[in-house]
């Protein structure tokens, strides 16, 4: 359906590292159990390399999470936790 990135500086990609610490992404993780359907790709997920990838190859951005939306309350539980932290979306339909 669609992916959900997350990450604390928008537009502004971190080389080599997430602007999300572990801590979070835990907390978030733990925040959408039992509601969220989807993946929940951190920067150690075996595939984040590829899930991070966008169709222009010009623009490198590595999001804190990713969030992998089956359904459209995938999507507002994604939205939702975003909000909540203070994050900005990045929505790509996959």
């Amino acid at each position: 359906m669609s992916s959900t990135a997350l990450s604390s500086s928008p537009g502004a990609p971190i080389p080599g590292s997430s602007t999300i610490d572990e801590q979070l992404r835990l907390r978030i993780a733990e925040e959408l159990a039992g509601s969220f359907k989807g993946d929940i790709i951190g920067p150690d997920h075996a595939e984040y390399e590829q899930a991070r990838q966008l169709w222009n190859a010009m623009v490198d951005r590595r999001p804190g999470l990713i969030l992998r939306c089956t359904s459209t309350q995938d999507v507002v539980a994604a939205v939702g936790v975003a909000r909540e932290h203070g994050l900005p979306p990045a929505v790509r339909e996959a």
